[in-house]
């Protein structure tokens, strides 16, 4: 069907060749930020899958659909630093339309979302106590609209 795309794409990321973000939070004590024995956010390399479809319906209209997968880069063991930078969301869902209102001038519109995902761990024992636990969650929601121009 000329008129229907479906895309695959496949990331890995590696966090790991980043001292500052892989290294184990509980490094507080050894050594500074950035050094390479010094603490980090503790994140694991991650990998993405994700697959979208482009339904060109008319020569006016054109509509997207998406979802994307990733591991979670945070452990229970780093949660504490992650407050700061809570990445723990895994499955992101998002949505999108182009309306053509001239040759020149196009409408868009898209919309994600990210379901909730959390992750506890204890305090780190330099800060409070172990026995508390402390989870981070994030969630995401957005909307965008443009428009889009082109010359000739």
């Amino acid at each position: 069907m000329p008129n229907l795309t479906f895309m695959a794409d496949y990331k890995h990321i590696w966090y790991s060749q980043i001292a500052a973000i892989n290294n184990p939070s509980i490094n507080f004590l050894s050594a500074p930020f950035g050094a390479d024995n010094g603490p980090g956010f503790g994140w694991q390399d991650v990998d993405v899958v994700k697959f979208g479809v482009e339904w060109r319906a008319s020569e006016i209209s054109t509509f997207r659909a998406g979802y994307s997968y990733n591991t979670s880069p945070i452990e229970s063991a780093d949660v504490m630093f992650n407050i700061l930078a809570p990445g723990v969301v895994q499955h992101h869902f998002s949505a999108g339309a182009t309306y053509k209102l001239t040759d020149n001038i196009d409408i868009e519109v898209a919309g994600i979302y990210v379901p909730e995902s959390t992750v506890s761990g204890s305090e780190l024992p330099f800060v409070g106590n172990p026995a508390h636990n402390v989870k981070i969650g994030m969630e995401q929601f957005a909307i965008t609209v443009g428009f889009k121009y082109r010359l000739d």
